[in-house]
């Protein structure tokens, strides 16, 4: 299925845009590229002209046709994706480069995507840099709840927690923002390098396999990222759960800076393949 995907999806539109520049270039002749400018242009005075023009330039006739045939061919391209979803395939887990999604929405036209499906840290890239129009967290929304008021008052509907490891230093730069909320992240899924480090839990308490609509997550976390920034960390390591909906709302809530505090870099872990190994991948979003 992904193997079918990239195919239609980059290499053949990619093959055609090389086409409409190559074919024109090697296999018309002068005499074929000026009558076809005639053609075009419906007039062998002004085709004429256009052929002085592009001798003058020290350029052939054939990179005009080659201009015309590219422009054609991405006009034809963005007209039939602009309406589509770039990743509506549920089948398929899009951790592809980012500059694919980048040539899908401004070369191929594709103006939706939803995040669902797609890594963690590409979604934040995704978003922060605006790659595509409209972002749609996931196209089957009614696999979402609302929490519900929990029974036992004293518990809260998420949990903040503030840790120091005794190993830590009290001048250390460095801090772990942990948001466990499809499911809880455990101190042995954080590496050796990264578990001495101050750390910040933002927990819900409706890890049950659901998924929610979760405010008040967003919300603790966008304060905790407040806290962090009077702070003046400058790194930020982020291991999360979020769900793509709770995604959407955290990035556009809490990561979009507009150029205040540039100081920090932020990173967003990623963990192995399986679902207990450790976070020791980082991909830096900012």
């Amino acid at each position: 299925m992904k193997t079918k995907f990239v195919f239609v999806k980059f290499v053949l539109p990619f093959l055609l845009i090389i086409a409409s520049i190559g074919v024109p270039i090697i296999f018309f002749n002068p005499n074929s590229t000026v009558l076809g400018l005639n053609i075009l242009l419906k007039n062998e005075k002004e085709a004429n002209s256009v052929v002085q023009i592009l001798e003058g330039l020290n350029l052939k006739a054939t990179y005009l046709i080659s201009l015309f045939a590219l422009i054609t061919l991405l006009n034809y391209l963005k007209k039939q994706n602009s309406d589509k979803l770039f990743n509506s395939d549920s089948n398929i887990y899009y951790n592809f480069w980012y500059p694919c999604f980048w040539f899908a929405s401004n070369v191929l036209g594709y103006k939706k995507i939803q995040l669902a499906g797609i890594p963690l840290y590409l979604q934040f890239k995704l978003v922060l840099r605006g790659t595509f129009p409209i972002i749609v967290p996931d196209i089957y929304e009614e696999h979402y709840d609302i929490p519900k008021k929990i029974k036992n008052k004293e518990q809260e509907i998420v949990s903040v927690s503030y840790i120091t490891s005794s190993n830590s230093s009290g001048t250390q730069k460095s801090v772990n923002l942990i948001i466990s909320d499809t499911y809880y992240i455990t101190d042995k899924e954080i590496d050796s390098e990264y578990i001495n480090l101050p750390t910040i839990r933002v927990t819900s308490n409706f890890i049950n396999n659901r998924r929610y609509l979760n405010n008040e997550l967003v919300q603790k976390v966008r304060e905790s990222i407040e806290e962090i920034k009077d702070k003046h960390y400058e790194e930020i390591y982020v291991y999360t759960t979020a769900n793509p909906h709770n995604n959407l709302n955290i990035i556009n809530s809490s990561f979009r800076f507009f150029g205040r505090f540039i100081n920090a870099k932020i990173y967003i872990m990623q963990k192995g393949k399986k679902r207990n190994s450790p976070y020791i991948e980082k991909k830096q979003i900012i």
